[in-house]
């Protein structure tokens, strides 16, 4: 029985109780620790805007909206709009990103969605973003800000060895010209 069921059930045992109480805290620290590194955002020159959201009626009809299926575990959400360097093949345009943040941060990573329609190596089409900090290289001492900077450099370099788009990393090694028209063709479409 989870810990959450065990309150549902007026589970009132010592240890459930203990157990409680360090949720609590971990929460605690997760929200602290997300206003934390959102402060680091505002000294970010590629960062054209965010916002917070913790209201979990919204951060539902956001999962919706990437197609996912709503979470009890997703404490906040954090919307980016970013501007990536001039020299990436993606400059033509502002992007935004969606990154959920679990309530277990910063010692489980956040996911990251991206709004727009993109056509890149370590984008899948439903809008997912491969970072290698996302999954198994991920580490509590990383912020939201490395998380930015992880999307920027993927923006500018795209991995097209580790692709999560395997027909855009493929064009990608084997038509470069081909790959930088169809990425033009997604200018302004949604997912």
């Amino acid at each position: 029985m989870f810990l959450r069921d065990k309150i549902k059930n007026k589970d009132n045992s010592s240890q459930t109780k203990n157990l409680f109480k360090i949720l609590k805290i971990e929460e605690t620290f997760s929200s602290t620790r997300t206003n934390q590194d959102l402060l680091l955002f505002k000294t970010n020159p590629n960062i054209i805007s965010f916002s917070k959201e913790s209201n979990p009626k919204q951060i539902s009809k956001i999962l919706s909206h990437h197609s996912l299926p709503p979470s009890k575990d997703i404490k906040h959400l954090v919307s980016v709009e970013l501007s990536p360097h001039p020299s990436s093949i993606y400059s033509f345009q502002n992007w935004r990103f969606d990154i959920f943040i679990p309530l277990d941060f910063p010692y489980s990573p956040p996911k990251v969605r991206i709004r727009n329609k993109i056509y890149h190596p370590n984008i899948s089409e439903s809008g997912a973003v491969c970072l290698n900090i996302l999954g198994l290289d991920w580490s509590a001492i990383l912020t939201l800000e490395d998380v930015v900077i992880g999307i920027l450099d993927v923006l500018i370099e795209p991995n097209p060895n580790d692709p999560l788009n395997f027909d855009a990393g493929k064009l990608y090694t084997e038509n470069y010209g081909k790959f930088l028209e169809k990425i033009k063709l997604d200018i302004g479409l949604k997912y």
